[in-house]
């Protein structure tokens, strides 16, 4: 009996962890936007397959970063892009794979 209520510890855990990855409102959540630093930056967009599948950005110098709005026409592994970003200090997101961070501006580099 007391090994069914331990199954059960791991989900009520892993569940508010998992709702907080999903939180991208920022007008609810506005402090968050206001912390962190603000980085511009040259790299590329990839795909990644696992956790169900996202677009990350990794920069030039292999710094990996978490996009929360990544506008679906940049959504295209490989594309090149210029970006400013601002790192959302405390954030917790569901991939694991780099800083949360929420685009303030992109635009793809030619060549």
């Amino acid at each position: 009996m007391i090994s069914k209520h331990f199954a059960l510890l791991p989900v009520l855990f892993l569940v508010p962890l998992i709702a907080a990855g999903f939180s991208i409102d920022l007008t609810t959540h506005g402090d968050l936007a206001d912390r962190g630093d603000t980085i511009t930056e040259a790299g590329t967009i990839t795909f990644l397959g696992f956790e169900g599948g996202f677009y990350g950005i990794i920069s030039d110098d292999g710094k990996h970063y978490d996009p929360i709005n990544l506008d679906e026409r940049f959504q295209v592994d490989g594309l090149r892009v210029q970006f400013e970003l601002k790192i959302l200090e405390g954030y917790l997101g569901i991939h694991m794979w780099g800083a949360i961070v929420q685009i303030i501006s992109m635009e793809v580099l030619q060549g």
